[in-house]
């Protein structure tokens, strides 16, 4: 049984954005007047911060989506920091770090650096698992060229900056643009907000570097928007990316277990259980995701051979213990970036599986290459 806690005007949203270009809502077509004011505003924007656009001394690599909602972006932010640090080179990581206290810092272009033990309410939760995951520096502004400026200041040794998210921040120079679509819903009803879930017009992409498209693979959608987008910009920067479950993470403890058998099938050392309450412990699982898109993660837990409720939150949503009251004697999965959010009240029975991306080696040279010509 799927239960939601999203909010209502979220699912709505979500329901009218995520249909068939043929199949639009009508209320999709009554939104259209707002999204012609938005774009208009949306281009002028852009024109306007364009020109503001600072340079810095070091190459930005950004890595984004155009639409709302989750898509696996940081994920990749992760796995591309982890790939270039494998190779020798020095990363830092910017980002708005959404959902923390301090993205309504006073005043507004203060920085904050993220480390492995940052207070997640300071942080928000990408920023954490970023530094967390890559052990890189980590730099949080609702102004990313602050953001950068600080990093840079802190950690003159970086040699290149990765931007999760800020696609559309023009005011901060980049060297490269990294698209990440969900390869499940795709684009939507191909409109922008708020008739639909595009931020900019599909035709951005034209002018990106790479498209990565999150669940090509597994889905008849991600197949037909990969052929759609080939004539947008070449096959050979279009690449299917996966997230591939690898471990999991007690999340009380923070150890890892392999992926099989699942751990808490295993009777912990010198504890007895009756058969019964073995059945009952493995039996009782809910999974738990407050993501931009809570059904893939349900559906990569089920196609790991595990039966769950499912329990779906609003993105970047603030965990309090009192949302597992109806299920705290249950075993609980999560992503490791909800896990973030619940290390200080989680039992033993937490768990949250950690993903890894196959980024294509292509990617990865081309921002070597950018790194090394600059």
């Amino acid at each position: 049984m799927t239960v939601s806690r999203e909010s209502s005007l979220h699912r709505f949203f979500l329901n009218l954005w995520y249909q068939k270009t043929e199949k639009r809502h009508f209320v999709a077509y009554l939104l259209l007047p707002l999204t012609w004011l938005f774009r208009s505003i949306a281009v002028i924007r852009r024109w306007q911060t364009s020109k503001q656009a600072q340079l810095l001394t070091v190459p930005v690599v950004v890595i984004g989506n155009i639409t709302v909602g989750g898509a696996g972006k940081t994920p990749v932010v992760i796995a591309l920091a982890k790939a270039l640090n494998a190779k020798g080179f020095k990363v830092g990581v910017i980002s708005r770090g959404y959902g923390s206290q301090h993205d309504g810092a006073d005043p507004p272009n203060r920085s904050l650096l993220v480390t492995a033990v940052t207070p997640v309410k300071q942080s928000g939760d990408e920023a954490l698992l970023i530094a967390q995951e890559t052990l890189s520096p980590v730099v949080i502004n609702r102004d990313r060229v602050s953001a950068a400026n600080y990093l840079l200041k802190e950690f003159p040794e970086v040699q290149v900056i990765l931007s999760d998210d800020g696609l559309q921040h023009y005011r901060l120079h980049r060297s490269m643009e990294i698209v990440v679509v969900d390869g499940q819903r795709g684009i939507g009803n191909g409109l922008c907000l708020p008739a639909g879930p595009l931020r900019e017009p599909v035709k951005r992409l034209k002018s990106v570097d790479w498209v990565l498209i999150n669940g090509q693979q597994q889905s008849t959608v991600a197949k037909q928007l990969h052929e759609a987008l080939a004539d947008i910009i070449p096959s050979e920067k279009t690449a299917p990316i996966t997230l591939k479950p690898e471990k999991w993470l007690q999340i009380k403890t923070q150890q890892i277990f392999a992926l099989q058998p699942f751990p808490w099938s295993l009777l912990p050392e010198n504890q007895e259980s009756t058969q019964s309450e073995r059945h009952k412990k493995i039996r009782n699982i809910t999974s738990v995701a407050a993501i931009g898109h809570p059904q893939r993660f349900f559906q990569t837990i089920k196609s790991l051979g595990i039966s769950t409720e499912t329990l779906a939150f609003d993105d970047h949503h603030a965990y309090k213990m009192e949302d597992f009251h109806n299920i705290q004697d249950e075993i609980i999965l999560m992503t490791v970036k909800d896990a973030v959010k619940c290390t200080a009240f989680a039992n033993d029975q937490w768990w949250a599986l950690k993903v890894a991306v196959n980024l294509p080696e292509a990617l990865v040279n081309d921002v070597i290459d950018t790194i090394q010509s600059t």
